[in-house]
């Protein structure tokens, strides 16, 4: 439940020192707990140690590599071989959770910045289309931290997008499902 909980810090944006004492805690309970590891490595994404989160990740999968959150975790991985200017590694973890996450924000987010950074931006663009359809997402914001990789992804969303798409912003909450429309 520890992990559970620092998970749900990250991805509503909260005080991600909490989320880091948690994980620790939760550690400590159980070091083996694939969940706390999981949770443990999108913490320290967003905490900005992208080398302890990739251990995790990978520990992670190592206890499970058939888990429903693989997608999620190399996600996780490819942000942090990005954070480490492994890019090429990165676009490699990136291109095979897409394929398990097509319309995932962050998963989205990361590979276009993969394909920019490689010099691959015409690569970057249908991604950058698709991301900007589907509107805005707080997760992208609590996850992507880094300004430099925030104002890649800016910069190459502002140029590929469709332009019925350019009014989307990364900025806004999107409209929680079954709400009315009232």
């Amino acid at each position: 439940m520890l992990g559970y909980a620092a998970g749900t810090l990250v991805g509503i944006g909260g005080d991600i020192d909490i989320a880091d004492q948690l994980i620790d805690r939760a550690l400590v309970i159980h070091p083996a707990s694939g969940a706390s590891l999981f949770w443990g490595g999108w913490v320290d994404i967003a905490r900005a140690n992208p080398a302890r989160a990739i251990t995790r990740f990978e520990q992670a999968l190592r206890m499970n590599p058939r888990s429903a959150v693989r997608p999620q975790a190399l996600t996780g991985i490819g942000l942090g071989l990005l954070a480490q200017g492994e890019v090429a590694r990165a676009r490699a973890a990136l291109r095979e959770a897409v394929q398990y996450l097509p319309y995932a924000p962050v998963t989205l987010a990361a590979l276009i910045v993969a394909f920019t950074l490689h010099g691959e931006e015409q690569e970057a663009a249908p991604f950058a289309t698709r991301l900007s359809g589907l509107g805005g997402t707080r997760s992208i914001d609590a996850t992507i931290r880094d300004p430099k990789m925030r104002a890649l992804l800016d910069t190459t969303l502002a140029r590929y997008a469709k332009p019925q798409a350019v009014n989307a912003s990364l900025h806004k909450t999107p409209r929680i499902s079954g709400e009315s429309s009232r």
